[in-house]
């Protein structure tokens, strides 16, 4: 099996990690400060609006509106995807040196995010359908919110 090299860890969250400041070095301190589960409640309650508190630098093309997010939850170079319908993703990512280092950021991201979660989440993993890797994601009956963590093959 080749190297796992990219993680998107509490990625394609449908999610964000803090409500309305500015990207100041007092944000970023305070999004440092803040626990997992914190971070996880912020992003829930920022999914609310679409995360327009914290989209900035605006790209678009063809299917989808590109923003960079004030702050980084995962990685160093976390996005908002707009999609058509006003469906919204928050998404980060970090590459691993190595597989076992993917896949070691994969589980933890995984424990954290179930802990920080109520009982009316469950969790499903399967294998990824493009792309050879693994998926977990987080949903709610009756909700189209979802939490999803991700390890990938990259070459």
């Amino acid at each position: 099996m080749t190297a796992f090299a990219r993680l998107s860890a509490i990625a394609l969250l449908t999610l964000s990690a803090t409500a309305c400041v500015e990207n100041t070095h007092s944000t970023k301190s305070m999004v440092e400060a803040m626990s997992s589960c914190e971070k996880i409640e912020a992003l829930l309650t920022a999914h609310q609006n679409g995360f327009s508190k914290i989209r900035t630098a605006k790209s678009t093309t063809p299917r989808i509106d590109i923003w960079k997010a004030r702050y980084n939850l995962v990685g160093d170079s976390c996005q908002i995807w707009g999609w058509s319908g006003n469906r919204y993703d928050y998404v980060c990512s970090a590459i691993a040196p190595s597989e076992y280092i993917a896949r070691e950021w994969y589980e933890k991201a995984k424990l954290e995010t179930n802990k920080c979660l109520n009982d009316s989440w469950t969790m499903t993993e399967s294998p990824r359908k493009i792309g050879n890797g693994s998926k977990a994601v987080f949903s709610q009956k009756g909700s189209d919110l979802s939490i999803a963590t991700h390890v990938i093959e990259t070459r």
